[in-house]
């Protein structure tokens, strides 16, 4: 099952700089059916999220030491992750940390799989071969 459409950023690898010959990809899309949509530029709504997070890692990184071990890149990696998720409080999520949110989430289980599971806000119903 293809999807009906392709939502991506303006990167020459996604189309033609000028639009007058097909790249590879557009090709292929085109050919399985699929519609190609493009973000506008510098408007990340939709494209942006992960740009945004990896602005946040890069000025997190350039805050500290440059690290130089492996084992220094490691800590430096799960120091970010713990502040990312667990101490920094996130707009979207009205000033909640992402660990927060999650937490309020019930979480599936294999016992909870009697015909349908509650995840996300949304329910999601199991077949009774996969019971």
């Amino acid at each position: 099952m293809e999807p009906e459409t392709v939502n991506q950023r303006q990167g020459r690898h996604f189309r033609s700089r000028k639009g007058n010959k097909a790249v590879f990809f557009q090709e292929r899309l085109t050919a399985l059916g699929v519609e190609q949509l493009h973000s506008r530029l510098s408007h990340p709504k939709n494209c942006g999220k992960p740009v945004r997070d990896h602005r946040s890692i890069k000025d997190y990184y350039a805050d500290h030491w440059p690290a130089t071990t492996i084992d220094e890149l490691q800590k430096l990696c799960d120091t970010f992750r713990c502040s990312y998720n667990l101490q920094r409080p996130h707009l979207p999520l009205n000033q909640e940390t992402p660990g927060a949110a999650y937490a309020l989430y019930k979480k599936a289980t294999p016992d909870d799989t009697a015909g349908s599971v509650n995840y996300r806000k949304r329910k999601i119903n199991i077949g009774q071969a996969h019971t």
